[in-house]
This record gives structure tokens, C-alpha cells and sequence, in this order.
């Protein structure tokens, strides 16, 4: 995708900074400045060959999976926000762990239970709400 807030990486390629915030491999060589140093090294080759559902593309940057156990759908995180249904979310549960969750337009809920907030990017969520509890079992 053209596009978006990118970084260049020690090997001279650019990198979309959100890419590198879904991709699990890629870790930021300064995550307080978003430096990307030689982090895509570290992005096994596989991902770039995966070939997006969305923009049917097959090496046009690395690809992320469905997280749904039975679906091996992949789709380019920058794909995926701009298209509706996908989504990708950081869900941080009652102990502060904060977990990566990826989900193609087939498998996303319609809400994820996350103890008590959730990130929505794909859906254009600017903060963090709070989703209240389910409701529990009362017999």
C-alpha cells in the first residue's frame, strides 16, 4: 500500500510503522522512537510469500493470519485497515497483559471480550472504551 507513516530499515527498505506493530516477528529496535535497525531480519521469509485475500498481492510486504484456529486466511495489516470486517486489536485482559488479536471478516466478532477495554483500529476507535462485562451466570 502507498501510504501512511513508514520507517526505513537498516537494510534500506521502507516500513509501514503499523505493519510493524501486527507483524509478531518484528520488534522495534528503539520502541520508544519506532526505530525499525535490522528488525524485518527477523520476519521469516514465509510471511512475504503469504498471498493477501484482500489485494491478492504475494510479496508486497508481509502478511498476517486469521487467528482463528481453522482458517489460514492472510491478509497485509495496511489491507486490512482499509477495508471493513478485518480485524486487528490489542486487547489487554484484567492483569495488564496486553495480547495481539488478528481476525479475517469471516471469523472477527461483532465484540471481543477483553476484561475490560479493547482497541479497535480497524473500526476507527481514537481511544480506548470501556466494554463493560458480560453477563455472567446466575444459576
Amino acid at each position: 500500500r502507498v501510504g501512511g507513516a513508514r520507517k526505513m530499515a537498516a537494510d534500506g527498505r521502507w516500513v509501514h510503522i503499523v505493519c510493524g506493530l501486527y507483524v509478531p516477528e518484528f520488534k522495534f529496535a528503539d520502541p520508544d522512537r519506532l526505530e525499525i535497525g535490522h528488525a524485518l531480519a527477523k520476519v521469516p521469509k514465509s510471511r512475504f510469500q503469504l498471498t493477501c485475500c484482500i489485494c491478492k498481492e504475494q510479496n508486497a510486504g508481509a502478511a498476517i493470519q486469521c487467528m482463528r484456529k481453522t482458517c489460514y486466511q492472510a491478509f497485509h495489516v495496511t489491507c486490512a485497515r482499509a477495508t471493513d470486517g478485518y480485524l486487528l486489536q490489542w486487547l489487554e485482559n484484567a492483569e495488564g497483559v496486553v495480547q495481539m488479536h488478528n481476525y479475517c471478516s469471516r471469523h472477527a466478532p461483532d465484540f471481543v471480550w477483553a476484561g475490560t477495554y479493547y482497541w479497535d483500529s480497524v473500526r476507527g476507535s481514537e481511544a480506548r472504551r470501556d466494554v463493560g462485562r458480560p453477563p455472567r451466570d446466575t444459576a
